[in-house]
């Protein structure tokens, strides 16, 4: 899959099916920059950004919410990890 933009390429999106309340769920990008630089990577859930990471911005990754319904645990430029679900509809 292209992401789009020269040089870059979408190698795999890992998303687990199911996720239990108050377990923990791993988010996956496995891409290939090649000789261009990463901009920025989201992620969404129902067309809501909950995650950012840009990798010149100093703060590091943004984990912008729904906090309500789950904490960011473990972050990266390529994987995110989400525990202590509270129900995040489909």
């Amino acid at each position: 899959m292209s992401a789009g933009a020269s040089g870059s390429l979408l190698q795999a999106l890992e998303v687990p099916q199911y996720a239990f309340v108050s377990g923990t769920a791993t988010l996956r990008c496995v891409y290939d920059m090649s000789d261009t630089k990463l901009y920025s990577l989201k992620w969404y859930h129902n067309n809501t950004e909950f995650y950012r990471y840009v990798p010149t911005e100093r703060n590091g990754p943004v984990n912008i919410g729904p906090t309500d319904i789950f904490l960011l645990h473990v972050s990266g430029n390529k994987f995110c990890v989400l525990r202590s679900f509270t129900g995040m509809a489909p």
